[in-house]
């Protein structure tokens, strides 16, 4: 039985008809009947019936479970062929979260693939609490977080910190005393989200959620929902710097402002040497990246 005889049996199941069948595969209707043929005394079974007076061909019940089998059969000769390819690059999965991904990372992405060729990258969304255990179970390779919550086999190193700021839609910038004291301003129209667990209970201790304009899970929602003049948002100070190239938003330094936002580098420490090679290339990539964009990002102290 070949990868031949396969394919015509499919085929035939496709058209069910031996002429079109023939037509379909660019051969004689008498090689595609003998090879049919062939195929039935190797399984031992009739796959195919003719109904009287009418051209075409139904499976047979031993073709129907035989046609399972064949596309299994077809699926994994496919596979088989494909490893040639998945050979040829380094499969890398990194999953961040959102605000990272959209306000740091995009260029970045861009700039690795073109330096680094043998790498496959694929690129995912998450939130922290979700990709810390995936990385556990393997199913990425790199995670990007605002949590460092442990897991047995996930290592978490502080990639960078960032301050936040107060982020307002107005005509001109406002002659606020530096930093702003937010307790001044108008709760009704804040768009609130919450970067991390520390970011929460500092804005829990200060201002009431229940009062405000919008409460949402994603920067780029947030900073959609601060279209009215007077509306403003407390964000890392990377999505401030992305989205006051925007006519008419400004942003200010916060009085008594939450600690810096954590994000970390995360990484499944089990894995084989040369994963672990590639894994740190990746690190060392990004972080010489984000010294060199984002200066602003408060950088770990060096290990002695």
């Amino acid at each position: 039985m070949t990868t031949e005889d396969i394919e015509v049996f499919l085929t035939i199941n496709a058209c069910k008809n031996i002429s079109h069948a023939a037509n379909a595969l660019f051969m004689s209707q008498s090689t595609v009947s003998y090879r049919l043929a062939t195929l039935e005394k190797e399984v031992g079974v009739k796959l195919f019936f003719r109904k009287k007076g009418l051209p075409t061909l139904s499976l047979t019940d031993a073709g129907e479970r035989f046609f399972v089998i064949a596309e299994k059969m077809r699926d994994l000769h496919k596979e088989a062929l494909s490893l040639q390819y998945i050979n040829s690059k380094t499969r890398l999965t990194v999953c961040a979260v959102d605000s990272v991904n959209m306000y740091l990372l995009t260029s970045f992405y861009d700039a690795f693939i073109q330096e680094n060729s043998q790498f496959e990258l694929t690129i995912l969304n998450g939130y922290s609490e979700e990709i810390l255990p995936k990385l556990e179970q393997r199913a990425y390779d790199v995670g990007i977080t605002n949590s460092d919550i442990h897991y047995p086999s996930v290592d978490s190193q502080l990639l960078f910190q960032e301050e936040y700021v107060l982020v307002m839609r107005e005509d001109i910038p406002s002659n606020f005393q530096s930093p702003v004291n937010i307790k001044s301003l108008d709760r009704s129209k804040e768009v609130y989200q919450s970067f991390d667990s520390n970011f929460a209970q500092w804005h829990d201790r200060l201002l009431s959620v229940a009062k405000c304009k919008a409460n949402t899970e994603m920067a780029r929602m947030t900073m959609n929902l601060i279209n009215q003049k007077g509306d403003w948002s407390i964000v890392p100070i990377s999505v401030a710097k992305h989205y006051i190239k925007q006519p008419g938003l400004f942003y200010y330094p916060i009085e008594n402002p939450p600690f810096p936002r954590k994000v970390f580098f995360s990484f499944n420490i089990r894995g084989s040497a040369a994963h672990q090679t590639t894994i740190n290339h990746f690190k060392e990539s990004l972080q010489r990246f984000l010294a060199h964009a984002h200066p602003y990002l408060i950088q770990p102290s060096p290990k002695r």
